[in-house]
């Protein structure tokens, strides 16, 4: 998913993709992408766009990047009797969003794209993102 078609040597010589997570963290990311041209949209997909597969990509990785930026895991369930920390902040409103939750959440960002991806670019009846 890193590979830039226009320039080969951006992202590390199509290697690694960076990412900006919320908290100002820098993160690399690796991975697939996976679409098939809708039927309904194939003339569009060919005909209408100059560079099919760039658009695609580029579509696809501008709402990875979007996602990633805005991700918060979800709320952590209370663990203490009271339900807050010694802060008085209630646990169920700290939010997390640290690298690692963003590894443990992976099943729902792939879905979020999935969701994002359906029918979006033109001649594009699906992506996928897997790690």
């Amino acid at each position: 998913m890193a590979k830039d078609v226009e320039d080969p040597a951006a992202n590390y010589a199509g290697t690694l993709l960076e990412a900006v997570t919320k908290d100002q963290l820098n993160t690399g990311l690796t991975g697939q992408i996976r679409f098939r041209v809708s039927e309904a949209n194939l003339y569009a997909y060919l005909f209408g766009i100059k560079q099919p597969i760039v658009h695609v990509m580029a579509y696809f990785v501008s709402v990875l990047r979007q996602k990633i930026a805005s991700f918060e895991a979800k709320p952590l369930v209370p663990v203490v009797a009271e339900g807050s920390l010694a802060t008085g902040t209630p646990v169920a409103d700290i939010i997390r969003i640290s690298i690692n939750d963003l590894r443990k959440n992976l099943r729902d960002l792939n879905d979020y794209m999935d969701q994002e991806c359906v029918a979006r670019p033109p001649g594009m009846a699906s992506c996928s993102m897997r790690r």
